[in-house]
């Protein structure tokens, strides 16, 4: 595999859309401690799984993004530079907390990629922090099935398997509403976001 490289002027730019997933994607791959430029490519891979896989190149524009807007600082001693120590600086774990809590799609490959992130990096944050991380995805959840309620009611086919599959939808997502609402009973976290 060909080492990434972070100063490459014809890198990859990630679309506009695409940036506060990427950015979340990398600078949680950074709080959970991976710490190499080749390290954060593959964390973000990994929570992204089979749904959205952003390329080497994407992650990388992202990562030269966040070192040039000061979220992130090269701590490499001549390292190359898919061995590069990356380190977050104040700045990025600020931005960090205003990602996870900020609304985002739950739904669709980029959505399911954000929430799986979000829910890594819980057990990075302070209490207050990831009590608003899960009350943002909460939000972010009833709002979804809000949504697709009400697309379901307005969809004029009268197709029965058309109606099946969108009970379906509306069925997991409401299943993944309900996860939330166990994993905040779980970590005894529900009268802190009510």
């Amino acid at each position: 595999m060909v080492a990434p490289k972070i100063v490459s002027s014809d890198a990859v730019e990630p679309h506009t859309s695409l940036k506060p997933p990427l950015m979340l994607a990398v600078l949680g791959a950074m709080q959970l401690g991976h710490g190499t430029v080749k390290e954060v490519v593959q964390a973000a891979k990994q929570v992204a799984a089979a749904d959205w896989q952003p390329t080497s190149d994407v992650v990388v524009a992202c990562l030269r993004d966040a070192i040039e807007t000061g979220l992130i600082r090269d701590v490499s001693d001549g390292h190359g530079d898919d061995l590069r120590r990356l380190q977050m600086t104040e700045a990025g774990t600020q931005r960090l907390c205003e990602i996870v809590h900020a609304s985002s799609p739950v739904a669709g490959p980029i959505g399911r990629a954000c929430v799986a992130m979000r829910l890594c990096v819980l057990g990075t944050l302070l209490p207050h922090a990831r009590m608003g991380c899960v009350a943002s995805l909460r939000r972010d959840y009833e709002h979804e099935l809000a949504d697709l309620r009400r697309r379901c009611s307005r969809c004029p086919s009268r197709n029965p398997f058309v109606r099946i599959w969108m009970d379906h939808e509306i069925g997991r997502i409401e299943w993944e509403l309900d996860w939330l609402d166990r994993f905040l009973d779980e970590v005894g976290g529900r009268e802190a976001i009510a």
